[in-house]
């Protein structure tokens, strides 16, 4: 009967033990996920490509850094491709960018939160101003994206200091050796002639048919380039070859938009930014009062001979574009 008694005590103890203890789970430690700024999704991707079991071209890495109260940025592409403050064009060695990414996963970055520190100034700051940033962190790795923010004010992050430092340590000796331009129309052109990298170029472009128009009604459409990459929301892209981006290079070159005015004349709404390091011109064509097609002339046509390659990039995105 004792027996039966001491069986029966142990027993309910441990249906007692069951119903408060946490049930058996593959599931991640969720408030473990939230202290770290999530899932830690870039290491494994960094791994991948550090051993060489994914190739490199779809990493980029993003530094902005305050020091001293002045901003140091630079910019790394997996090709070796990389742009220190927007003035200067470096590149490093295929080994050279694998030792950035051993520095970020050694780093666990990819474990770090999203933001460290917050804004002290209260609300009302906040709104008018917005929170004051230290630094930023941006890696990519295919379809993997991190980014961390360090603001001025609040907890401040030895480790990410550390992390930023020496990736900008690691591409500022290269940096000293880069090449750099006086203006857009110098940087265009050295682009052309293959001086400069593809990825150093971005080009928005956005089309609004004017209803009362000559064209009339139509489709509207915002198409990016960047480097070789031809995209447009929501998910269709394009990958244009050398031969391809070298001929709209030259074009756009030759069109020299650094130079142009900023309001020129188009049937449809028309909206063109050229960016290439820290240079940038956003021409607005459209049916303004008293100007005409013949109104600047020769600046005109080169406007509209960028337009015209740029409608012709976009239908063919229309057309060969897939998702990326």
């Amino acid at each position: 009967m004792y027996g039966k008694i001491r069986l029966l005590v142990v027993l309910l103890a441990a249906a007692a033990a069951g119903l408060t203890a946490a049930p058996a789970t593959d599931e991640p430690d969720r408030d473990a996920d939230e202290k770290s700024g999530g899932p830690d999704r870039l290491t494994p991707a960094l791994e991948q490509r550090i051993r060489g079991k994914a190739p490199l071209g779809d990493v980029q890495v993003d530094v902005f850094w305050s020091r001293g109260g002045r901003a140091t940025t630079a910019r790394l592409f997996g090709n070796g491709v990389g742009v220190w403050n927007r003035e200067k064009q470096f590149r490093l060695s295929r080994a050279q960018v694998v030792d950035v990414l051993k520095v970020i996963e050694r780093a666990r970055f990819g474990a770090m939160p999203d933001q460290f520190g917050e804004d002290e100034e209260g609300a009302e700051h906040e709104r008018n101003e917005g929170p004051r940033l230290k630094g930023q962190l941006v890696v990519r790795a295919g379809a993997v994206r991190k980014e961390t923010l360090q603001l001025v004010d609040g907890e401040q992050s030895q480790a990410l200091a550390r992390l930023m430092e020496r990736i900008l340590e690691l591409c500022h000796g290269p940096a000293r050796k880069g090449v750099g331009a006086a203006s857009m129309d110098e940087a265009l052109r050295l682009l052309a002639a293959g001086t400069f990298a593809p990825e150093l170029l971005e080009v928005t472009a956005q089309r609004r048919p004017d209803p009362k128009g000559p064209d009339g009604p139509g489709a509207e459409w915002t198409m990016r380039l960047a480097g070789l990459r031809v995209s447009e929301k929501p998910d269709r892209s394009l990958i244009l070859s050398e031969k391809g981006f070298h001929e709209f290079a030259s074009l756009l070159s030759d069109a020299s938009p650094g130079s142009l005015p900023q309001s020129l004349y188009a049937a449809s709404y028309t909206d063109v930014t050229v960016a290439i390091l820290k240079y940038s011109r956003t021409i607005a064509g459209r049916r303004f009062l008293g100007m005409t097609p013949q109104t600047h002339g020769e600046k005109q046509k080169a406007f509209d001979r960028i337009a015209a390659a740029l409608e012709a990039l976009h239908a063919r995105l229309e057309k060969e574009g897939a998702p990326p």
